[in-house]
């Protein structure tokens, strides 16, 4: 969760006065695990920050995510993330979506461009903020693929 990685603010000196918008985009040691780095770097072009990751697997473990983590010290309210895919958000469907409300509720805003997500329009965030507390409820069921789609069956009905 975002929350989990508010240790301390970062100064923000040099920066404008208000919201800004802060990019994270991330590359990985094994080739095709990632986005294209130029994809992401696309999309987060207009951004005031960028935070760039490079992660390693050593010994089939997951480097830390430190950029990741200091882009959310550096967040205040009303700040928009600018992320190329929802993956950048975390390792699994629960961290993500944990992440993804951790915004929210921080009053942070969230905008993947190559899925046309943008939460600073209040009807998307609304819709959004449903879309992954459901993920959420599913992934914390440990419900499987089949399963995912009869839960859907049920809730939507």
């Amino acid at each position: 969760m975002v929350w989990k990685y508010r240790k301390g603010p970062i100064s923000r000196k040099g920066f404008p006065d208000g919201n800004l918008r802060i990019g994270y985009v991330w590359e990985s040691a094994i080739q095709g695990h990632a986005p294209n780095l130029e994809s992401q770097l696309a999309d987060v072009r207009d951004c005031h920050k960028i935070f760039h990751d490079k992660i390693t697997f050593e010994s089939c473990v997951l480097s830390p995510r430190t950029k990741f983590a200091e882009m959310c010290q550096f967040l205040r309210d009303g700040d928009t993330v600018v992320v190329h895919c929802i993956s950048s958000l975390g390792t699994s469907m629960l961290e993500i979506t944990d992440n993804v409300l951790s915004l929210m509720s921080d009053r942070c805003y969230l905008q993947i461009p190559g899925y046309k997500i943008d939460t600073t329009n209040p009807e998307t965030c609304e819709i959004m903020v449903g879309v992954f507390q459901g993920l959420a409820m599913v992934e914390e069921q440990g419900l499987g693929v089949d399963s995912h789609k009869s839960w859907i069956r049920r809730t939507c009905s």
